[in-house]
């Protein structure tokens, strides 16, 4: 009969703790569920911001998507149409719309860096070749080489006259109009290199993750920034870059709870506590991921 109930009473703990540790997956379902409607709320109230880091570089920032493969088409439809064009396991995907402002003024020979010559050419014609060469920062510069050939009319003129000091003698000087239909301009080469950082961060005062760019290249401008979050839980190989250690089978330690004697032909049942070594075969989890 002791026996029976030493069954029952361990039946009964063992359902309690199922209970409790499903109980305990549930808050933890829906705890996970708030926070990420909470992140996506922010994200489609959220637009492009921009700020100073602690160096005093713009950085472009915005909420960030929490996103499953399953749910991406109704989260955001262009992000999901443009992820299924990536192979492989994708953790997280971004669209960055950028420009640059750059405008060259006044350009002038400089040595070694810029250069503008004249070349006569046999046909009567002139050809400006220049060269823009500019290093703004380490990643980031900017090389311009080219030529514009000017050619002229043949019948009109601009005529100057040059008078001497005591007016009595002049002089005139004709120079030719350039012939708009006789310009060509060659560019050759037009190479921007340039250095842009991305990634995700806590927002300090909201505590939610938010994308930012950041480049040093003069006059880059972000014009839209969106990102998504593609549920990393589902990625082993980004689980293994975080795993530090294999789990250990096994192990010394104490062990407090419920126990059963057999003494004297009768089966104790009640508190314990023992000091042994233990073997894990199985280890539970009691956290599960978001699908």
């Amino acid at each position: 009969m002791k026996i029976i109930k030493g069954i029952l009473i361990f039946l009964i703990l063992t359902a309690a703790v199922y209970f409790g540790v499903s109980l305990y997956n549930k808050y933890q379902d829906n705890k996970n569920h708030l926070a990420i409607s909470e992140q996506n709320s922010v994200y489609y109230q959220d637009s492009l911001r921009t700020e100073r880091n602690h160096v005093g570089e713009l950085v472009y920032q915005h909420a960030v998507l929490m996103a499953t493969n399953a749910n991406l088409t109704k989260l955001n439809s262009e992000l999901e149409s443009e992820l299924k064009k990536e192979r492989g396991n994708v953790i997280y995907f971004s669209k960055i719309n950028a420009s640059l402002m750059q405008e060259i003024y006044d350009l002038k020979n400089r040595p070694d860096t810029n250069f503008i010559s004249v070349i006569i050419n046999s046909d009567f014609t002139q050809t400006i070749v220049f060269q823009y060469d500019t290093i703004f920062s380490k990643g980031n510069s900017r090389h311009l080489l080219g030529a514009i050939k000017v050619g002229f009319k043949n019948d009109k003129f601009l005529t100057y006259t040059f008078f001497s000091e005591d007016t009595q003698d002049s002089v005139e000087i004709k120079i030719p109009l350039i012939d708009e239909n006789a310009v060509s301009v060659n560019i050759p080469r037009d190479s921007i290199s340039m250095t842009m950082f991305t990634g995700l961060k806590e927002n300090e005062e909201t505590g939610l993750l938010e994308i930012f760019v950041r480049s040093n290249f003069p006059g880059f401008v972000v014009t839209e920034l969106d990102g998504a979050l593609i549920d990393p839980h589902e990625s082993a190989l980004l689980k293994s870059y975080f795993r530090t250690q294999k789990p250990k089978h096994w192990g010394l330690g104490v062990t407090v709870g419920i126990g059963t004697t057999l003494s004297d032909k009768q089966l104790w049942v009640g508190p314990s506590a023992s000091l042994g070594v233990t073997y894990m075969i199985w280890y539970p989890s009691l956290k599960k991921s978001n699908k």
